[in-house]
């Protein structure tokens, strides 16, 4: 049942799959430092300090897996059931859809590919007793789904310490060396970041044209498992694969990895987890999780040693680290989610700019005693910090009804440089997080793109312009789609603070605004679509749209996750049919850029052609 959140479309609704990519850490294009701090999927109402620390006391006396359940606070794993018979080969996508067609009030689904069933969770008695009328009898793809109560979760946290106690190995599938758990108290610092650098940056001791070579010889593997893929399902591909590896070496061809030009202090944003230390001596500790919780693990280490974490970075999570150590208000407590420092996001540029955001629980505490620690913060870093900061914002956390940002010092945003273009970078704006990579990135889909003035560049879900941008001086004109309004604002303020005037940003989903942006173009000019998808790839239906755009015959697909990518390329290819009625492109090259040094993590630039 470990399960890892992913976004659900369907916003009353948790979806989770099983996934061992999902919290992959501080590598790859993701934000994320160390791994979501609470996979345990627990809500609670605030509780005071007071209480929390309680609590924690007492869990650590009893180690009971389950003993959330009897504290007085809401936990959806009480309402819980488990639906049996599914069709095998269904993704989570036609489980959620299938889920709110029988109108049922989920509140978390968790699903296993491919095992034949799945948990769902209620907010009540009456919606789980409800679900399990509508779903029994229910008949799906010819199998007939039954649907009965199921157990709560355990704790993973009070598991993995009852485990302790009672000297058994848990689960071997942890990531975490068993020293941690077994003998925990006798590992030293150095040993003990060892296994953090390792869980990080597991290629950091490859001199770094061995880490080239590792990762190469990693997409030569996903180039053969996608054309296979691909020909499995496009029979007419076959020969034309069988042509390319007789030429280039592989089914597609594939150019070298191009390197990152910087190797050490890459990262211009991480987020710094705060907690106790993995021997529970330190209770405030600001820097990176050595296990997720999920899997029982939920110590602090500090991130002092750790290659990729610019200089700036560290002194900023050192001084904010001494300032909560001598603040009476708790730390945020990821078993019992009382507390209150959560979390410290920091950002940097080339241009020295340092953006801080503190993350903050106020559970119960009263608003002027938050409002002076506020001001006590802003004091604290604009007169004692050792690094200045540019930018101060603090970020209030409630529970279920989200979070609110407050600019508390500094200019609102930082500016980051891209070739000769600035960008102006807002708390909740995604930007590369290798700045120098990312300019070789830009340069690989510029040359992809065959830029000229006869071009035009469809720069899909666009976000804040950045490439649509690096691209516009060498073609005729750039039309950006994005469907985050506040993504768009930003864009046309790029746009004119780098007087750039052929770029135009469309607001809205790439599927309902695709067609009629192709249809403007002549069918002359060189059409080229850059679609650079969230992590997770795109939906569906926006392979669905680029197929039927008969205008359109090049696109340039950007990944941070291709094993999440091989649906969405193997859509654009698949032949001829009902659903995708117009003729299917073939993949022609993979350029791999390494964007994320000393970590096991690429990026990957596809090229497709009809």
């Amino acid at each position: 049942e470990s399960a890892t959140p992913v976004q659900s479309a369907t916003p009353s609704i948790n979806v989770e799959m099983k996934s061992e990519t999902a919290t992959e850490i501080g590598g790859e294009g993701g934000e994320k430092l160390a791994p979501a701090a609470d996979d345990r999927s627990v809500d609670t109402g605030a509780v005071s300090g007071e209480q929390a620390g309680a609590e924690q006391t007492d869990k650590q006396e009893g180690f009971d897996p389950y003993g959330y359940l009897k504290e007085n606070k809401f936990t959806s794993e009480r309402f819980k059931i488990e639906i049996k018979n599914l069709p095998m080969g269904i993704k989570w996508m036609n489980l959620r859809q299938k889920i709110k067609q029988l109108g049922l009030k989920a509140n978390k689904i968790k699903f296993q590919h491919n095992q034949g069933h799945c948990f769902i969770t209620f907010n009540s008695d009456l919606d789980r007793d409800e679900g399990m009328k509508l779903v029994n009898g229910t008949v799906w793809k010819g199998f007939e789904l039954e649907a009965k109560l199921a157990k709560p979760r355990a704790d993973p946290v009070a598991k993995r310490k009852l485990e302790e106690e009672s000297g058994t190995t848990g689960d071997k599938r942890r990531r975490i060396d068993p020293r941690v758990v077994t003998e925990r108290n006798q590992l030293t610092q150095e040993e003990i970041f060892e296994q953090l650098e390792k869980n990080l940056l597991p290629l950091a001791h490859l001199p770094y044209e061995d880490q080239l070579k590792d990762k190469m010889s990693k997409v030569k593997t996903y180039v053969d498992k996608l054309s296979t893929m691909i020909g499995q399902c496009n029979n007419e591909l076959k020969q034309y694969f069988k042509d390319q590896k007789k030429e280039h070496g592989l089914q597609i061809q594939c150019p070298p990895i191009l390197p990152s030009p910087v190797l050490c202090g890459y990262r211009n944003k991480c987020e710094f987890s705060v907690g106790v230390s993995p021997d529970g001596r330190e209770e405030k500790v600001v820097g990176a999780r050595l296990g997720r919780y999920k899997d029982g693990f939920n110590g602090v280490v500090n991130v002092d040693k750790l290659s990729h974490v610019p200089q700036a970075m560290k002194i900023i999570a050192k001084d904010f680290q001494e300032y909560i150590r001598l603040s009476p208000i708790l730390a945020y407590n990821t078993s019992t989610h009382g507390g209150h420092w959560n979390q410290l996001t920091v950002k940097t540029t080339l241009q020295g700019h340092v953006m801080a955001i503190v993350s903050f629980y106020p559970q119960d505490l009263a608003q002027d005693v938050v409002a002076e620690e506020k001001g006590k913060l802003r004091d604290y870093f604009t007169s004692q910090s050792s690094s200045p900061l540019t930018s101060l914002y603090w970020e209030t956390n409630i529970r279920g009804q989200g979070k609110t940002l407050e600019h508390l010092h500094g200019s609102k945003e930082i500016i980051e440089k891209i070739f000769d273009m600035e960008f102006l970078i807002s708390p909740d704006s995604f930007f590369q997080v290798n700045t120098a990579a990312a300019e070789v990135l830009y340069w690989s889909i510029g040359d992809l793109c065959e830029q000229s003035d006869n071009t035009t560049v469809l720069d899909l879900c666009c976000g804040t312009g950045t490439i649509g941008m690096c691209l516009a001086k060498k073609v005729k004109r750039v039309i950006g789609i994005e469907l985050c309004e506040n993504a768009v604002k930003d864009a046309k303020r790029n746009a004119e603070t780098n007087k750039v005037t052929n770029i135009e940003f469309l607001c809205g989903k790439v599927e309902d605004l695709i067609s009629a942006t192709v249809d403007r173009v002549s069918r002359d000019e060189n059409i080229v679509a850059v679609l650079d998808p969230p992590r997770g790839g795109a939906h569906g239906k926006v392979m669905k749209a680029l197929r039927r755009c008969t205008n359109l015959k090049k696109i340039i697909y950007v990944s941070c996750n291709p094993d999440a990518a091989k649906q969405n390329i193997v859509s654009l290819c698949r032949p001829v049919s009902n659903n995708f009625r117009e003729d299917a492109f073939r993949p022609v090259k993979v350029q791999p850029v390494d964007m994320f040094p000393h970590s096991d993590h690429y990026e990957l630039v596809i090229l497709l052609q009809r």
